[in-house]
């Protein structure tokens, strides 16, 4: 690969890469929030699981 047709390209790429990253960290903390969203919804089932058993 010809070194100086790369460098010239190397700008939008590195746009496109950061653009990429950033949405993939924008999924990545959504699938999180939904994670600890259903965690905490597990454990208020438990607990009302408790209390009926009581």
């Amino acid at each position: 690969m010809c070194t100086s047709h790369s460098s010239r390209h190397s700008q939008p790429r590195t746009r496109q890469l950061k653009a990429l990253t950033a949405t993939h960290t924008a999924e990545l903390q959504r699938q999180r929030q939904e994670l600890v969203i259903e965690r905490s919804k597990a454990m208020a089932q438990g607990h009302e699981d408790k209390k009926a058993m009581r």
